[in-house]
């Protein structure tokens, strides 16, 4: 870190310097002996002091990425950083402040002032042109169902699986321990022995089903088996009634699609079912709007 001296200090050393014809390990060895009660600066101190009166007119060092000089702040300033921020709400505190020559404290201030907040960006998936014509009519055809029977959406067994390693999912940044002192926590990760789980879960009314532990390596023969010997176990809580009216939904899986699958749910629930191949199809990347679904229905 670099010392700090005073002004009457830094003026003792450009006078000394000067006497000596800028030489400064003289100009050092003089203010040694006049001011003994000193720290005493060393020879690049003088050489700075003197460079800098002649450059800039001051003894202050310049700040490290100071960069150019800043803007203060005034009515059209405010007024041109909310503009740039309406044109492009992703632009960030830096690369305003660099904008406008302006601090990032200032920037901040005036678009705290605005009520204006960073909100995280949502990762959804890539649509392509053909997935909103099946969205639309998935959606048309749902609400209609809705709409004739208000009951409909209870009535829907919406499932999906999920895989989870050892791992896990960690974001570092949110994981800390609060402690006096640093307790030099770790978190293993990474194994050399890896295992992976295949979970199946499902959420019809107000009844969440599973979870259950599916095989690694799922299939058209063992999904079956398990439609076939393990759903109606999950299901057991469930009231009759809501069992007879049910109707099925899972996505476009590749084991789902296999065609001993369509074939059970067709005898099973003939026309009561949702998915690839089924007789009302399950569109690609619609997720968002069933769960949408999902959650007016609990509110209501």
């Amino acid at each position: 870190m670099a010392e700090q001296f005073t002004f009457n200090e830094y003026a003792d050393m450009h006078v000394f310097y000067g006497r000596v014809f800028c030489n400064a390990a003289e100009a050092r060895r003089l203010y040694s002996e006049h001011f003994p009660n000193r720290t005493v600066p060393s020879r690049e101190t003088f050489k700075r002091v003197d460079r800098s009166l002649r450059e800039t007119g001051t003894v202050l060092p310049k700040r490290g990425g100071e960069g150019a000089p800043r803007t203060v702040r005034t009515v059209v300033l405010e007024e041109n950083i909310l503009e740039a921020v309406a044109d492009d709400p992703s632009m960030s505190i830096r690369n305003l402040s660099e904008q406008f020559h302006t601090y990032k404290s200032t920037i901040h201030r005036i678009i705290r002032e605005q009520l204006l907040h960073p909100f995280h960006i949502q990762k959804v998936h890539a649509m392509t042109p053909q997935d909103f014509p099946a969205r639309l009519e998935y959606a048309n055809w749902f609400m209609d169902r809705q709409r004739e029977d208000m009951t409909f959406i209870n009535r829907v067994l919406f499932t999906d699986e999920a895989g989870f390693s050892r791992d896990g999912v960690i974001n570092s940044h949110n994981f800390h321990i609060w402690a006096e002192e640093n307790p030099h926590g770790i978190l293993q990760t990474k194994h050399q022995r890896k295992f992976n789980v295949n979970v199946w879960a499902g959420i019809i009314g107000n009844h969440l089903i599973g979870p259950f532990i599916l095989q690694d390596r799922l299939n058209g023969e063992r999904y079956l088996e398990f439609i076939q010997n393990d759903l109606n176990g999950l299901l057991e809580h469930v009231p009759l009634q809501t069992r007879r009216d049910m109707w099925f939904m899972h996505d476009g899986a590749p084991p789902h699609f296999s065609l001993i699958v369509r074939d059970h749910l067709n005898h099973i629930f003939h026309n009561r079912w949702i998915g690839g191949g089924g007789p009302y199809s399950w569109p690609s990347r619609i997720f968002h709007f069933c769960l949408l679904l999902r959650l007016l229905s609990f509110v209501s």
